[in-house]
């Protein structure tokens, strides 16, 4: 769903709501979060920032076939990723991984492989939430590689997700322990446009597939509580 134009001011600050009600009736897709993705990047120049995932995760998720980087690979028509995580790079190109780079955003500049042509997107998945200050590493982001990339694709857990609703009622909030937020589609457009970027499109989709048909059911009327969040932004406005 693209975020209307009615948004825009709240975004940018020029106007001021308390109780502004953005529409959020996304429609239903089928797609999973990592096929939803490779939609997006088909046949497409890609940059995956986070590339590497934690490092006790990585063997198990590519086992099962859903390490993102194995099937953003596959998708695109080339992919490169960064990663600060030494130790997880390390393993990767040990294990026959080489189209992965380490970096720090917020401490380096862009490696010779990305400099060398222009990018179509930006994919950060599962990251956003992990950061301690959101906007200041998207603001470091887009002053790295604007001049090489056109678009952001972000995804992160869903704030609205039905499985929050249910643990609540419990009285629990089950979390990853490295999180430190969690997004709505107009909070993660809010830190975006307040990073420089513009945010253009946002979908609901769950974790992964397949799901019970009963799950299906309810997810065709309720798509807004599916697990996870997917939003898009242009770097240049």
């Amino acid at each position: 769903m693209k975020y209307p134009s009615i948004v825009r001011p709240f975004l940018d600050g020029s106007q001021f709501s308390n109780g502004y009600a953005l529409e959020i009736k996304s429609e239903y897709l089928e797609e999973d979060r990592i096929a939803l993705l490779e939609k997006m990047v088909k046949g497409k120049k890609v940059i995956h920032v986070g590339c590497a995932d934690h490092l006790p995760l990585i063997e198990e998720k590519r086992r099962q076939g859903i390490w993102l980087h194995d099937r953003l690979t596959a998708a695109c028509d080339e992919v490169i990723g960064l990663d600060y995580d030494h130790s997880a790079v390390a393993y990767l190109k040990e294990n026959g991984i080489d189209n992965i780079y380490l970096m720090d955003i917020i401490e380096d500049d862009c490696p010779a492989v990305v400099k060398r042509q222009h990018w179509d997107i930006m994919v950060m998945g599962e990251i956003v939430e992990h950061l301690d200050n959101p906007v200041l590493f998207i603001k470091m982001l887009k002053a790295r590689f604007v001049k090489y990339v056109d678009s952001l694709v972000l995804t992160t857990p869903n704030a609205f997700r039905y499985d929050n609703w249910r643990a609540v009622i419990g009285g629990k909030e089950y979390i990853n322990s490295d999180h430190r937020y969690w997004f709505t589609p107009y909070t993660l457009a809010k830190i975006l446009q307040q990073a420089g970027l513009a945010p253009d499109e946002f979908y609901f989709v769950n974790a992964c597939n397949p799901v019970s048909l009963r799950k299906r059911l309810f997810y065709k009327r309720y798509p807004q509580l599916k697990d996870t969040l997917i939003v898009t932004a242009r770097f240049s406005r």
